[in-house]
């Protein structure tokens, strides 16, 4: 009876866990494939530029060409990271939301430009398309104005702040219904809203007003949730003060400008208001890069970085042909297949050294997890070799850290066979659920444990695994029988 007792004792102990892995997963794929998603419609909005680059596009309106398809990578993979690694946290969903959406956007937006420009192709879906893209400004305005408000923890900060999360809703859905259903051509495209509404065409002369109005409402939609984040600032303190100044300071400029060009219709505010939106992805990965935002040790491994930096040099690449084709066309006044052939030849010439110089940056600077760490094998034998660490408390601090970079550990922590000794060292937020637990031996003695957490990506930890922290932890264990320990003040 007491065996069977302990069996489901063991057993009820065993299946949240199982589940808690399971929706980890759940939630990581899912994360991933949105963002995989956001890539491609990204990727295909940059095949038309090339395609149509050549060609006069009449003005949109707004912004130069290509900046949408750059925004949408930026986005979407801050906001898949974030997803992945913290997915009860609304915040990476909602950006990642937000980057979604601006790929969509990009993919329809180029997708009608090749059917109409220069010759009309007439493709399917493209009146449908240029509409959905019309109401993406009001739908990305309102989830941004969410997310500033329960960023960082994807709660809102007090429940006074209900009520403001309840009025962006709602400004939300009034914009998107004017932008839906108002009578009106669809510029730069020659056909009218084939949703609009008749009845409304008897108010035309409101009709400037009015979207002066929705424009103004959305500027104050992602103004105002800007205090949330402004007063978490206020009161934080230490390194979740360095956490939070980033990713206030981007989000604060890029919402200051979001709500003058609903008054000041001028280039400047128009290019500051890109590069706002631009800032505040950036600015995520620096804090999580930085002062680790969310705990996340590989945000910005080689992946994410080269993703945000082939995005950003894709924009730069195809701005640059368009650039050139003109001057092409200038000098020579041709305007064949030839010219289109030669100019993005010679940009393609000049953008492969620069693009070798970034594979070398993010090489070099981002290769890494965790400030200060190499991977346990290097590690290891950097300490067989030289055995230049001398201080004994620092070298199994060091052990812990590079287990749970390499390892890819939730968190972790070093456990001290000493009676004398303070509460145990951890890296990141330690619960005390040990998933993998290794002993460093100094002359057979067993002096310190080191004690890892569930991983990140939900795996298990394999033998594999298991040997790798165990050769690192003997290694470390020879280096402790030769180094004299200092006596305590």
């Amino acid at each position: 009876m007491g065996r069977m007792e302990g069996d489901l004792a063991a057993t009820a102990t065993v299946l949240p866990r199982a589940r808690a892995t399971l929706g980890v997963r759940r939630a990581r794929t899912l994360a991933w494939t949105v963002w995989t998603m956001a890539m491609v419609f990204a990727g295909v909005a940059f095949l038309f530029i090339l395609a149509t680059f050549s060609v006069d596009i009449p003005s949109r309106g707004f912004g130069f060409r290509g900046w949408v398809p750059v925004v949408a990578v930026l986005w979407a993979t801050i906001g898949a990271r974030i997803a992945a690694r913290q997915p009860h946290n609304s915040t990476g969903w909602l950006i990642l939301a937000v980057g979604w959406i601006w790929s969509v956007n990009a993919m329809f937006e180029e997708y009608a430009t090749f059917s109409y420009y220069p010759q009309e192709i007439d493709l399917p879906f493209v009146v449908g398309m240029v509409w959905f893209n019309n109401l993406v400004g009001a739908i990305v305005a309102g989830i941004s104005a969410v997310a500033l408000l329960v960023v960082p923890d994807g709660k809102l900060p007090s429940k006074r702040w209900v009520v403001i999360a309840t009025a962006a809703v709602i400004v939300t859905l009034a914009a998107v219904g004017v932008e839906a259903f108002w009578p009106r051509r669809l510029v730069p495209f020659p056909f009218d809203n084939p949703f609009g509404l008749d009845a409304l065409r008897r108010y035309e002369s409101v009709r400037p007003a009015l979207f002066a109005g929705v424009d103004a409402a959305r500027g104050l939609q992602v103004l105002v949730p800007t205090a949330a984040l402004l007063s978490r600032l206020r009161s934080a303190r230490g390194e979740r003060r360095q956490q939070l100044k980033w990713v206030a300071a981007a989000a604060s400029f890029a919402t200051v400008t979001a709500f003058l060009w609903a008054f000041i219709d001028s280039p400047i505010i128009e290019y500051a208001q890109i590069a706002g939106i631009m800032l505040v992805p950036v600015a995520f990965g620096i804090a999580m890069r930085r002062y680790r935002l969310y705990e996340i040790d590989r945000l910005l491994n080689r992946t994410i970085v080269f993703g945000g930096a082939t995005a950003l040099l894709a924009g730069v690449y195809t701005a640059s042909i368009g650039l050139m084709q003109k001057v092409f066309v200038a000098l020579t006044g041709e305007r064949s297949d030839a010219a289109v052939i030669l100019t993005t030849l010679l940009v393609a010439a000049a953008f492969t050294p620069l693009k070798a110089r970034i594979d070398s940056y993010v090489k070099r600077n981002f290769g890494t997890d965790l400030p200060g760490t190499k991977g346990l094998d290097t590690f290891a034998q950097e300490i067989d070799d030289h055995l230049k660490l001398s201080d004994r408390d620092a070298l199994l601090a060091q052990l812990v850290k590079e287990s749970v970079s390499e390892l890819g550990a939730v968190s972790g922590a070093l456990e001290l066979n000493d009676m004398n000794a303070e509460r145990p060292m951890t890296v990141g937020r330690w619960t005390g659920d040990a998933h993998l637990s290794v002993p460093v031996h100094e002359r057979g003695d067993v002096v310190a444990r080191v004690l890892l957490g569930p991983r990140v990506n939900g795996d298990i930890y394999d033998d594999g695994a298991r040997r790798r922290l165990e050769r690192a932890a003997a290694t470390v264990g020879l280096a402790l029988e030769r180094i004299t320990r200092r006596p305590r003040d």
